[in-house]
């Protein structure tokens, strides 16, 4: 499939990576599918009790009612970055905040790290609520 679409053995190894790695931290589940067939009301009691402490994190979002706390954390979706993996540029517009679960992100700024964010951290806040970089 990449031979044919002529995909770089830099990106294929990276692709290679990335699903090892996946298996290796879901063991084959996926949290976004696994309660898909659940009465929706049991998925939203499942996924907040899940992702409340990262809601709790931003103060904006804590200040939400209970419905409003139960359809964000239907919405939370892993996601998994590799060593050396992009997750924005400075530049770029995020529709999402991102949640350090584990490991740690380094933010670069011209090739040098000015802030390291932790397990417990958050970042994206700022553009994913008002939808400017």
């Amino acid at each position: 499939f990449f031979q044919d679409r002529q995909v770089s053995p830099d990106i294929c190894t990276r692709i290679s990576r990335y699903y090892e790695y996946l298996w290796t931290v879901q063991k084959g589940w996926n949290v976004a599918t696994l309660f898909e067939d659940m009465p929706y009301t049991l998925q939203a009691d499942i996924f907040c009790a899940i992702s409340q402490d990262y809601i709790q994190l931003v103060p904006v979002l804590r200040q939400g009612d209970s419905g409003f706390t139960a359809m964000l954390s239907m919405q939370l979706r892993p996601e998994y970055f590799l060593r050396g993996d992009w997750i924005a540029k400075s530049a770029d517009i995020s529709r999402s905040i991102i949640f350090v679960a584990k490991g740690y992100v380094e933010v670069v700024v011209k090739g040098v790290v000015v802030k390291v964010k932790h397990p417990g951290s958050y970042f994206g806040d700022d553009t994913a609520i008002s939808g400017s970089p």
